[in-house]
């Protein structure tokens, strides 16, 4: 009889149907599996001893385990073969097999050859941790287009698109929610740090500038201070120094700023990685000023903000906690409490009571703030957003505001936040959960038109222009303010169209426009998305308000 078929099947199971697959208190040695195949292949119904010494468990001991008489692939009777089917990358008594950096999705299989498999599972809880978009991420290749003349197209890797995209949406969210966008400095001189106690607390993160006016001759004691500057690590001070400039009412607060400007902070360079924790980076900054009347509902808002916002993107699964004061800190230890309690109770009211976790000693010199952290394809927590009470900059920048009463001696209250937190890192965890695929409304390559021969590039074009609000040959020289101007670009390469598609296909690109003798005749195009072949006909009005409707959706 011919030996079966090897098949391979990838899982991709729920915890209720692992529950069905018979369990394993030991592995079964190599030798025996393979003895045991060779008698299921001549009909017999072989059992293992239980005296018989099984192969050494992940965790070093070999105590062996009961027999399962369940065959699962309907062959003989008895211990066979076919109960020993799930296959798993685990090595020793390490659980690096559990981890997205060791997995291999090809291990995942269901072996129908009678043949031994090559590591087993300790626990079978081991196996059903392994849900969700863990495994989805297994699948994730990204392939690079056959043809290196795919760079060459129009849009390039790198263009900023998708960051440029982002950072508008949410510029476009802080009006909504009431910031006045404000552009500050990149560097300032130590005294402003001292006095807002970043230089005592925070000096070791911050890189110092040395001005070259400075003469070492010129350098002697006390001088120095004048030409010594740090690069800002955040926002804050300067956006105090703003609101000490003018006089301010109470009918005035809150008063809010939002700063998107590149800040530098001088991380050890063993804690850098990849795009998740770097020295410059960008940050939706926003600081509001208010009064104790206002906390519950700016910091409410602010919540509100960041689940809509990560609901934009798919992101549901989102984490909260309270990190109160660290060992270096300014103030007393009564205000600190207050803003504790403060936070708590906005938490409790906005996201439930036990939705939340503590982290003791973790938060910033100035006060207890919120921390949102997403989790990464790796399983890797992140900080994102955040909100922090202060009470402490306030008092150091000796801002005030006249009260109902025209008392002059009023001291506002400073919430800080942010939703995206570092804006390199949230996009970093948008590459791996969207897996190179974005979606249309803020993906730099949005369509691309491909001429089915030379004669149809200028038809090509042409419609190009249309979708991309080229003014070229318009009436308007200036382009508006406002309006829909999409990435559209134009693949005129010397290659068959089935090539250019599957390039596009590769490259990103979310829909594909085709443009033939037809097309031209009829004055429609022919147009599909990245992951559906269905191919409809529209015309250059119907695309653009197609494109228009995708982008207002956030799709």
């Amino acid at each position: 009889m011919a030996a079966a078929r090897r098949l391979w099947v990838k899982l991709k199971l729920s915890s209720k149907h692992l529950a069905r697959f018979p369990r394993f208190d030991a592995p079964v040695p190599k030798s025996i599996l393979k003895r045991i195949t060779h008698d299921e292949r001549k009909g017999a119904s072989p059992s293992i001893s239980s005296s018989q010494r099984s192969s050494p468990a992940p965790d070093g001991t070999g105590t062996p385990g009961p027999s399962n008489n369940t065959n699962s692939t309907g062959g003989a009777g008895g211990s066979g073969i076919s109960q020993y089917k799930i296959n798993v990358g685990l090595k020793g008594d390490s659980t690096s097999g559990l981890t997205m950096n060791s997995i291999n999705p090809a291990l995942y299989v269901l072996d129908k050859s009678g043949k031994p498999c090559r590591r087993w599972i300790k626990k079978q809880k081991q196996f059903k941790s392994f849900t969700g978009f863990k495994m989805k991420y297994t699948k994730y290749d990204a392939q690079e287009p056959r043809s290196k003349d795919v760079a060459n197209v129009g849009s390039k890797a790198g263009d900023g698109g998708v960051a440029d995209s982002t950072d508008k949406f949410m510029k476009n969210q802080q009006i909504k929610y009431g910031f006045q966008e404000v552009v500050t400095p990149l560097i300032f001189k130590t005294k402003l740090w001292k006095k807002s106690g970043h230089w005592d607390n925070y000096k070791d993160d911050m890189f110092k500038v040395v001005g070259f006016d400075m003469s070492k001759e010129e350098a002697v004691e006390g001088s120095m201070e004048e030409h010594e500057y740090g690069l800002k690590p955040m926002n804050c001070p300067s956006h105090c120094m703003i609101f000490a400039k003018f006089d301010r009412s109470y009918n005035e607060l809150p008063v809010r700023y939002s700063d998107f400007s590149s800040l530098h902070r001088n991380e050890a360079s063993g804690a850098l990685s990849g795009l998740t924790r770097v020295r410059r980076f960008h940050q939706d900054d926003g600081h509001i000023f208010c009064n104790v009347s206002h906390i519950d509902a700016e910091i409410k808002n602010t919540l509100n903000l960041i689940k809509d916002t990560y609901n934009v993107f798919g992101i549901n699964e989102i984490e909260y906690y309270l990190s109160t004061r660290p060992e270096k800190y300014i103030g007393e230890i009564e205000t600190w409490d207050e803003a504790e309690s403060q936070l708590k109770k906005v938490l409790d009211e906005a996201t439930g009571k036990g939705s939340w976790q503590i982290r003791e000693g973790d938060g910033a010199f100035y006060g207890p703030k919120i921390d949102v952290l997403l989790t990464d394809a790796f399983n890797k927590k992140h900080q994102v957003g955040t909100i922090q009470l202060d009470f402490q900059l306030p008092k150091r920048f000796d801002l005030k505001y006249v009260a109902e009463d025209g008392s002059r001696d009023n001291q506002p209250i400073l919430i800080h936040r942010a939703v995206f937190g570092s804006l390199e890192r949230f996009f970093a965890i948008l590459l791996d959960h969207y897996q190179g695929k974005w979606p249309f409304w803020i993906n730099s390559r949005q369509a691309v038109i491909i001429p089915i021969n030379n004669t149809h590039v200028e038809a090509a074009e042409k419609l190009q222009r249309t979708l991309s609000g080229d003014i070229i040959n318009t009436q308007d020289p200036i382009s508006p303010l406002t309006g829909f101007n999409f990435h559209v670009d134009v693949d005129k390469r010397p290659e068959t169209v089935g090539h250019r598609t599957k390039d596009a296909i590769q490259s990103g690109y979310s829909h594909i426009i085709m443009i033939g003798d037809r097309d031209i005749a009829n004055g429609t195009f022919s147009i599909r998305s990245r992951d559906d072949r269905k191919v409809s006909n529209l015309t250059a009005d119907e695309i653009y308000q197609k494109f228009i409707d995708l982008e207002k959706k956030y799709m």
